[in-house]
């Protein structure tokens, strides 16, 4: 009897050794294929200082060119040490799921009693015994620890996309700003040339000193204007640092040119549909709701109980030995788990209730990017349409007229002014369209048209 336990706790405890020891392999979505996928961008997790992708040899492979906005994102997925601290919590995550996979120590218990007569032998005894409530709750604790694997995923690249449209953002803001410096340069020089025409003028007594002091106001205002916009620009370009991972002051050499505007509509049913499928963050907060109904398992009665279950000796006094089971139990009669499943019944709630919330905000950030969108194309062919080309035309008739000598070099100035002007203000709203457009972006959780492309089936045969 005897030796059929003892070889009964052997095979127990090699079992639970080998089930114990397993390694889990790596499952579900990963990080860097979700960006390449919804940014078309690379990012690596840069474990060790020997495994660095070197910065200055992407640079290098773009030569002399400036730099558009898909190069400044990726120099920030590859560069930024905010990314590989995020992802250094997918490590933490992937720890927890291999610990889930390793059972707790077995206890050894050891009692020796020394008798007071000379002629009796010590007494000994001694316990090993196995957590039985640990091997029953191992695989609910690896499908606890796989749920909070693909959570952290989540949430670690929805991260790591809201970095990428935070670049994108001070990129296109730093393009209008500098555009419209552009402008505000020209528009100061044409009217320092005024100015002084009509300083010379007004000394030859050919004009009144209030038509002079009308000519140097533009002047000082654009002077005013360039001083406030070089201070924003500043502030933009050290953003920018930050967002790259420079912690020196680094010139780049940015392209200052928009790109084509890509945007021209599509079905707004279209649009929250890829959104709910495709906004990490909503997925996320699914993954953590299933996360707290599953972990009501690890919460019932018996888990209380702390079972184990091994083997017992006990060697006599009188040199009897006494081998058999051990079973060591709590008894839950005051805390059989009543306040962890109410925490728990309230958490899930409130993840229930965070997770309502978060769609209804997911809706309405597309709705809200989609109709600023159309509102700023609109604005757009105007400024193509209409105003740009009434205004070339405007200053093509003054220069035609000057040219007969029917038109002064005065007014010829204030309408080429007024043309800069025109087109300083339609690059704010060609900046104002990419700032919607990255805010759509943002709002459905990817590149809009690298998403589209993914999932062309389901949504480009009916859906735009």
């Amino acid at each position: 009897m005897i030796a059929k336990l003892k070889r009964l706790f052997l095979f127990i405890l090699f079992s639970a050794f080998s089930y114990g020891c397993y390694r889990p392999c790596n499952q579900g979505v990963e990080v860097h294929q979700v960006i390449e996928e919804s940014l078309g961008k690379d990012v690596f997790w840069q474990r060790n200082p020997n495994s660095y992708y070197s910065l200055e040899e992407y640079l290098a492979h773009l030569a002399e060119d400036p730099l558009k906005i898909d190069n400044v994102i990726q120099i920030a997925l590859l560069n930024s040490p905010r990314i590989q601290a995020l992802l250094e919590e997918v490590g933490m995550a992937k720890a927890d799921l291999f610990e889930s996979y390793l059972l707790s120590n077995p206890a050894l218990d050891l009692l020796i009693k020394y008798p007071r007569k000379k002629d009796l032998y010590t007494n000994l005894e001694w316990s090993l015994t196995q957590s039985i409530v640990d091997i029953l709750l191992r695989p609910l604790r690896i499908k606890l620890a796989s749920v909070d694997l693909q959570k952290v995923k989540l949430k670690i690249t929805h991260e790591i996309q809201q970095i990428a449209f935070e670049v994108s953002d001070c990129f296109y803001k730093l393009q209008t700003k500098e555009q419209a410096l552009r402008f505000l340069e020209t528009i100061r020089e044409l009217s320092s040339i005024r100015m002084e025409i009509a300083d010379r003028q007004y000394r030859v007594g050919d004009t009144y000193l209030l038509s002079v002091a009308k000519r140097h106001a533009p002047f000082y205002e654009a002077e005013i204007e360039i001083s406030h916009l070089g201070l924003e620009i500043i502030s933009l370009k050290e953003q920018l640092n930050r967002l790259l991972g420079f912690c020196e002051e680094k010139s780049l050499n940015l392209s200052l040119e928009f790109e084509e505007v890509d945007y021209q509509g599509l079905s707004l049913e279209c649009l929250e549909a890829l959104a709910f499928q495709e906004r990490l963050d909503l997925q996320a907060l699914r993954y953590e709701v299933i996360y707290l109904s599953q972990s009501l398992g690890l919460k019932r009665w018996w888990v209380y109980t702390q079972g184990r279950l091994g083997v017992a000796q006990e060697i006599d006094t009188d040199g009897t030995h006494v081998f058999g089971p051990a079973i060591v139990l709590d008894i839950p009669i005051f805390n059989y788990g009543q306040a962890e499943r109410q925490r728990l019944y309230a958490s899930l709630r409130q993840a229930e209730d965070e997770l309502k919330e978060l769609e209804i905000k997911v809706l309405s950030e597309v709705r809200e990017a989609h109709h600023l969108l159309l509102i700023k194309l609109d604005q757009i062919n105007s400024y193509r349409g209409i105003f740009l080309p009434l205004v070339n035309q405007i200053v093509s008739l003054g220069e035609e007229r000057y040219n007969i000598m029917s038109l002064g070099i005065d007014e010829l100035l204030e309408k080429k002014i007024e043309e800069l002007k025109l087109w300083k203000d339609y690059t704010q709203v060609l900046g104002s369209y990419w700032d919607s457009r990255v805010s759509l972006d943002k709002a459905i959780g990817g590149n809009l048209y690298l998403i589209l492309n993914k999932n062309k089936a389901p949504f480009l045969d009916g859906g735009l």
